[in-house]
């Protein structure tokens, strides 16, 4: 297998057989040499589109009634004739044409329903668009012989298997039910349902997988629709990892992913060691946005943003029926391409440098696709982004010693598993920051390791007061702050307190109430807010899913101060003068001997229904402290190659940036 390109395109066609000119204005030459000229170095070129056409001359499923040639074929050639790589893509949860045709093979839910789309819907906003086929039936048989056609026929460079996925409900289509009730399982039980779900998808890749390398060792094998963080390890990404030579993050911010998913994302996946690919969108909106444009800046913000978390880029386009690429779209994505082939030789082979491992955690139900809802662990996320602290999220599987700090956000109760390893990793010097229901045990309301504290339960009131010691002041006011979300109660025994809990007058209800809001805090109450015993700091709110929901700064001051407090030497980037708004990531170049450094500036704005990038808005005269293992022989700005004066002082290499204009990476080269 080759290494990933950096610049790639995933190019949709969900074309319906009712459009009477598909391919009427196709040129294979015009086609390559367009990507071409707009710095492509990769594209996945369809097979097989979820309104289950081919567009090729296929024995199997039907190809494109109004096709007159192997569209497939000739872009097979063009684009090799570039040296472009394309793999192929096939749909494979959602095929109309087989959901006709063989309504035997639709997953149903637990009421008998056919899950997706309903009979007389259009699958418009809000609803779902296509109907789910189940891989425990023929259509697995069908499937893999339209693979096998593209394998017979084609030089593909590897195979993208898109809607990999099942309803949350599960499947109890007659061979699931017959399957389920074999294995052991309770049909009855929507668990058992989502087990079985997930036993055959993984089935389906493996057979694929196999499949695929079987015919071309060296070939590309990715499977979408997979991205979910389960702290169930049974329902763990992890256990997929072998049926995909790559991992690839579909996340379009404007659809429905948002700007919090990418990073949340390439964060869990940088922790697996695989090459990893972030796929945006060229729309101002989400796929089959025609005429919608993505504005420049969020384009490159979107790609910036997955090279300075060491991941290559892929820009998602949906071709015209007629075949002809649009010529604004790749306009635009050229002028972002070429930047980034000038950005590439430091960001090859680039390693993340982490400091703070973020232990996954799930809120409780699953959503589409059976994906976990992850609310706390996003909230977490988004205050060390701000913050600018270098970390990965991981798993209960992770080795915990990479990590100077492990964050245990406000629901990671502790079964024994996870009590030892937090104790192993305790006694050899590791430290630990816990907030809410974190640390108690998983089948009992008492802390699984020593805080130093008495555990009394949830507090009675929905919103207390903190008052903060000057050891985590840190420039705030003397003030009792506002705790909106409800926490625990603990008493210190053998622990610092480092704030106080104030409790309200009464708790608001119809018969005593004050003001507009909660009641003014009244006297401190003896119950402890945060708490720290060695190498571990408490805080009895959850103190991460306040911040998401309620954005007040007092609490990342807090968690920020707490966390300086566990790390004696200080985060591995520090800067006065940055705001919150800007992104920094540290990734270290073994082979090139330097660190480099990514800064990134686009505020992001809500101003519609849709999060908004629109300006560039520069930095200057930018300070900053990088911990180095030695100090540098020189730090430059890339991809420029200016030399920038900088000094070395406790560890650190200080200098100053002169302009950040959305996107600047500095090099400290050993």
């Amino acid at each position: 297998m080759y290494e990933l390109p950096f610049r790639q395109i995933h190019l949709d066609f969900h074309t319906s057989e009712q459009i009477p000119d598909v391919g009427s204005e196709f040129s294979a030459e015009a086609f390559a040499a367009a990507l071409h000229q707009a710095h492509v170095e990769s594209i996945n070129i369809f097979a097989k589109c979820h309104h289950g056409m081919s567009y090729y001359p296929s024995k199997v499923g039907p190809m494109h009634p109004s096709l007159k040639f192997d569209l497939l074929g000739e872009m097979i050639e063009a684009l090799h004739k570039r040296q472009i790589k394309c793999p192929v893509y096939m749909s494979v949860v959602w095929d109309e044409y087989a959901a006709s045709t063989h309504p035997e093979w639709l997953q149903l839910d637990s009421s008998g329903k056919v899950v997706g789309r309903e009979p007389y819907s259009s699958g418009g906003a809000g609803e779902e668009r296509w109907r789910y086929l189940c891989l425990n039936t023929g259509y697995m048989d069908y499937l893999s012989a339209q693979v096998q056609e593209i394998l017979d026929g084609y030089d593909a460079d590897g195979l993208w298997f898109d809607i990999v996925m099942y309803s949350e409900d599960g499947c109890s289509c007659g061979n699931c039910i017959r399957s389920m009730t074999a294995k052991g399982l309770d049909p009855t039980n929507r668990t058992d349902r989502q087990t079985h779900a997930y036993q055959v998808m993984r089935g389906a890749m493996a057979r694929l997988h196999k499949q695929v390398k079987d015919c071309k060792p060296d070939a590309l094998v990715f499977f979408n629709c997979r991205q979910t963080i389960d702290a169930d390890p049974e329902r763990s990404f992890r256990r997929e990892l072998p049926y995909v030579t790559h991992i690839e993050i579909e996340s379009l911010p404007s659809g429905q992913w948002g700007y919090n998913h990418f990073p949340l994302f390439v964060r869990y996946n940088q922790i697996f060691g695989k090459e990893i690919v972030g796929m945006n969108g060229k729309f101002h909106k989400s796929w089959g946005d025609f005429g919608g444009y993505k504005n420049k800046a969020a384009l490159e913000f979107e790609c910036f943003n997955m090279l300075a978390s060491g991941a290559k880029v892929c820009v998602g386009d949906q071709l015209h029926p007629r075949g002809k690429l649009d010529p604004a779209s790749y306009a635009l994505i050229g002028e972002v391409f070429a930047q980034i082939e000038k950005k590439e030789p430091w960001c090859r082979q680039a390693r993340p440098v982490a400091q703070i491992g973020v232990m996954a955690v799930n809120d409780g139900g699953y959503g589409r696709a059976c994906r976990p809802a992850v609310d706390t662990l996003e909230a977490a996320m988004q205050m060390l982004l701000e913050d600018r602290q270098q970390f990965q999220i991981i798993d209960s599987e992770e080795d915990l010693s990479r990590f100077d700090l492990i964050v245990f956000p406000d629901k990671v109760r502790f079964d024994a598993e996870m009590e030892r390893k937090v104790r192993d990793y305790l006694r050899q010097g590791g430290r630990c920051l816990l907030s809410g229901e974190s640390g108690l045990r998983a089948d009992a309301d008492a802390f699984a390791i020593d805080l130093g504290v008495k555990y009394g339960g949830d507090s009675e009131y929905t919103t207390t007061y903190l008052r903060i010691s000057d050891a985590v002041r840190h420039g705030l006011l003397a003030a009792d702050y506002a705790m909106y979300e409800r926490g625990k109660r603990i008493e210190a025994a053998e622990a610092q307190v480092l704030a106080r809990v104030v409790h309200p007058y009464f708790e608001r209800a119809w018969n005593h109430f004050m003001s507009h809001q909660q009641a003014a805090p009244d006297r401190e109450s003896g119950e402890a807010a945060i708490v720290r015993k060695g190498n571990v700091i408490y805080f009895s709110h959850p103190i991460f899913r306040a911040y998401k929901k309620h954005g007040s700064l007092i609490y990342k001051r807090l968690v920020s101060a707490c966390i300086d407090l566990l790390l004696e030497g200080g985060k591995i980037v520090q800067s006065p003068n940055l705001p919150s708004t800007a992104r920094v990531t540290v990734f270290d170049q073994p082979g090139e001997r330097r660190r480099v450094v990514h800064v990134l500036h686009y505020p992001i704005e809500r101003r519609a229904d849709i999060d908004i990038i629109e300006d560039v808005i520069p930095l200057y005269d930018v300070r900053l402290k990088v911990r180095c293992a030695a100090p540098p022989k020189r730090v430059y700005l890339a991809p420029e190659r200016r030399e920038i004066a900088f000094r070395c002082q406790d560890g650190f290499a200080e200098f100053t940036v002169p302009e950040v204009k959305g996107h600047q990476m500095i090099a400290l080269e050993q």
